[in-house]
């Protein structure tokens, strides 16, 4: 999930949560810095290139059907939570969640993400037919099984 809090901001980092609020009261302080017009316009520009992407996104879900956990706010405005649930007519078999969130469901709802994220890679590194579709994926989740075995699960 990539959910910026400016843009150029260039905050790689999750501020602590009583030092910083998702408004736009320094948005101008963060514009004004040198190189971030550049930002915002290849940003800008880049846009004509979501349709394209999404397209191919869907369609590599809609023909592989990879393991997926999708966390949505209810109320998220920017991507409406009944478009976002279209994504169980390209893969009935997602697992799908509309959180009692808006946009920043991450910000608002970060602990019910992290349970869902937990039992999502816990219950699929349980099985081995899932693993034995994808070389990448057997990889990567094997790592990710021997995570859940370590003692710090």
């Amino acid at each position: 999930m990539i959910a910026p809090d400016y843009p150029g901001f260039g905050h790689s980092g999750v501020p602590d949560r009583a030092d910083f609020g998702y408004t736009f009261d320094h948005l101008a302080d963060v514009i004004d810095r040198p190189g971030v017009d550049e930002i915002m316009l290849d940003l800008l520009y880049d846009i004509r290139n979501n349709v394209p992407t999404f397209d191919a996104m869907q369609q590599f879900v809609r023909v592989r059907r990879p393991p997926t956990l999708v966390a949505t706010g209810a109320n998220d405005e920017i991507f409406p939570e009944p478009v976002v649930r279209q994504i169980l007519a390209d893969h009935p078999a997602a697992e799908y969640h509309a959180l009692d969130t808006g946009h920043f469901a991450l910000e608002d709802g970060g602990a019910e993400i992290d349970g869902l994220m937990r039992d999502f890679l816990h219950e699929f590194s349980r099985r081995p037919e899932q693993l034995r579709k994808s070389r990448g994926a057997r990889r990567y989740l094997g790592r990710v099984a021997a995570w859940f075995r370590s003692p710090d699960w």
